[in-house]
């Protein structure tokens, strides 16, 4: 249950690292997405056992570290271990199969990964019912205050990895992370 660091030679996609040095040959990694940022992330992976043919998430969170020889950490949890990590990609969530009747309620104590499922599914609704934010939208933040009197509307400006630029009425840039998970409101 806790991190392996390992040499990884840069240039080759998570995806097939991971299938190659951790997954194996019995499974398969059918699909990948790594989300945060370029040190530390965390990637979801689809991945079908061979035998079976049975589809289930893991989940592995990954750290690089620069100027050392063990360049590269990494820890699996697989979906039945209960990932704290719920924020899947739904093309990955959509990828897996549904779970057998006996592990599929999420009341049932020790159905991990049935609570992980019901935590990720409501997460992909919540993102759903977002509005889309492109450049140009302004965008009021009811609990903020700039110095000058600007009542935290903004124009969004753009952003990657997380980080994204507003514009203040009064032309100041700020960044802002994680700014969805305040209340917010889409000036039309």
């Amino acid at each position: 249950m806790g991190w392996t660091f390992t040499h990884r030679e840069k240039g080759i996609s998570n995806k097939e690292w991971f299938q190659e040095n951790v997954v194996g040959n019995s499974n398969e990694v059918l699909d990948m997405a790594t989300v945060g940022g370029a040190f530390k992330g965390i990637a979801y992976s689809a991945c079908r056992v061979k035998e079976t043919g049975e589809v289930f998430a893991v989940v592995f969170l990954t750290q690089w570290v620069p100027n050392d020889y063990y360049n590269f950490g990494y820890k699996d949890i697989e979906e039945s271990m209960g990932p704290a990590e719920d924020n899947c990609p739904k093309r990955i969530f959509d990828l897996l199969e549904p779970l057998p009747e006996d592990r599929a309620d999420p009341t049932v104590e020790g159905n991990w990964a049935a609570q992980w499922r019901e935590r990720v599914a409501a997460n992909l609704a919540k993102k759903a019912a977002e509005p889309k934010i492109t450049k140009g939208t302004k965008i009021r933040f009811p609990s903020w205050r700039w110095n000058g009197g600007d009542y935290g509307v903004c124009e969004y400006v753009g952003g990657r990895r997380g980080t994204n630029l507003f514009k203040t009425e009064r032309g100041f840039l700020v960044r802002f992370r994680n700014w969805r998970s305040g209340p917010y409101e889409v000036v039309a």
